[in-house]
């Protein structure tokens, strides 16, 4: 009886030693497939992360944005004015020696330019016998006269000059020259007087 004891309590005891290392086994088991299905999920963040990485810079350059550009084009020729207006002389009238006229002058006003314009004249040396008065060009006007006297000393024949035309645009004054022309021709009434002046001193004539 005491023999069967001892070999029943041995193989309970050899029982329990296999449990245990099933157990083991087990839970070794257990823990591997945990360690592995952790990995699994770690690849699976690491892919979605990047996806969602790879979505994000496609959306990004997907969205329209500005780009320096370098294009050559033909050669483009600027003019530069020096004032923003164009005056153009259009004609004198009244050029009789003693008599007293206007210049017509046109006014072409640019990029916006609306205010006051101010002519005065410039002569050369030599020319004597004309008088021009300074004269002021109204905002938003387009033609203006010039009054001007051709005194009897003056000179029959061409007669040349400038006129200053003078403005303030941005604060800053500009001045730009026109040139004038006309001819200086004798006073008929005061010529039809004077020959019969001579008539009248010399009656044999």
């Amino acid at each position: 009886i005491l023999e069967l004891s001892k070999a029943s309590s041995q193989e309970t005891e050899e029982q329990k030693n296999n449990v245990i290392e099933q157990a083991a086994k087990s839970l070794k088991l257990s823990e591997d497939m945990l360690k592995e299905a952790n990995s699994k999920l770690k690849e699976l963040e690491a892919l979605n992360n990047k996806s969602a990485e790879d979505v994000k810079k496609a959306s990004e350059r997907s969205k329209p944005k500005d780009i320096q550009f370098v294009s050559y084009s033909k050669p483009v020729k600027v003019k530069i004015n020096a004032t923003p207006i164009r005056v153009e002389f259009s004609s004198a009238d009244n050029t009789e020696k003693g008599s007293k006229g206007k210049i017509q002058l046109k006014v072409q006003r640019l990029f916006g330019f609306a205010d006051t314009v101010s002519f005065s004249p410039i002569f050369p040396e030599g020319l004597k016998g004309i008088k021009v008065t300074e004269t002021v060009c109204a905002k938003d006007q387009s033609n203006v006269e010039v009054p001007f006297e051709i005194e009897d000393q003056a000179l029959v024949g061409s007669v040349k000059f400038d006129l200053s035309c003078k403005i303030k645009f941005n604060g800053i004054e500009l001045t730009e020259k026109v040139p004038v022309s006309f001819e200086v021709v004798e006073n008929n009434q005061v010529q039809a007087e004077n020959n019969n002046q001579i008539d009248q001193e010399d009656p044999q004539n």
